[in-house]
């Protein structure tokens, strides 16, 4: 079984980020995966383009293609920004390889308006600190996740920390009340929605403690 990282906003490229990528790379092989792939980057990243949804689509539709000419099942574990990109593939692209959806600290519709259009000069000279280039053209090209995550027929986990600043419980428990909103109970139980993972923050690394750091692979990946 494949794992394929779709990276939010800090790119795996990026030194700021590396622990947490080599943090997924080095575990997941603990829970029955064959190879982990943390390659992706967005258009955006490392002075590469401005970040949009539709520049990251063209990058994730190039390694479904991929994927999908071979015979292996895979999962998406997709990061903050990157979990808008892994819904909409899975929405529009339909993989058939595809088996599971895991989504880690999806930032809600309301604070991409503000961070990318409402606040925009101040957020995007941080973001350039971190790698990341953002301009107007990137929140009118997003679909709200509240939308999107009741329509997914995959298998699915929504799960963040409790000290994640972009992503509450509230979110999470509203995230699952849409979800039951649109779905019948029996086709709310393909989406998991966790409990808030105890002293997790948004970029989990591997100098985080260790009671953090396996809570947070267990809401992950069991």
């Amino acid at each position: 079984m494949k794992l394929i990282i779709f990276p939010g906003g800090g790119s795996p490229g990026n030194p700021k980020y590396a622990s947490v990528y080599r943090l997924l790379e080095l575990e997941s092989k603990n829970y029955g995966y064959t190879s982990t792939d943390c390659s992706l980057q967005w258009p955006g990243h490392e002075n590469n383009g401005v970040l949009t949804l539709d520049g990251a689509l063209h990058v994730a539709y190039a390694k479904l293609d991929e994927l999908e000419a071979g015979s292996d099942k895979y999962d998406i574990l997709a990061r903050s920004f990157g979990c808008y990109v892994a819904l909409k593939i899975a929405l529009d692209k339909k993989p058939k390889g595809l088996r599971k959806i895991i989504l880690w600290g999806p930032p809600p519709y309301w604070l991409m308006w503000e961070m990318w259009c409402g606040c925009l000069n101040k957020f995007a000279p941080q973001a350039k600190d971190k790698g990341l280039t953002v301009d107007e053209k990137l929140f009118p090209s997003i679909v709200p996740i509240e939308w999107m995550l009741p329509q997914i027929s995959y298998e699915t986990v929504v799960a963040a920390g409790t000290q994640d600043p972009y992503v509450s419980e509230a979110y999470l428990r509203y995230l699952e009340s849409r979800v039951r909103e649109r779905k019948s109970d029996k086709y709310c139980q393909s989406i998991k929605i966790k409990e808030a993972v105890p002293g997790a923050v948004h970029e989990v690394t591997e100098d985080a403690p260790k009671p953090v750091i396996d809570a947070y692979l267990k809401a992950l990946f069991e």
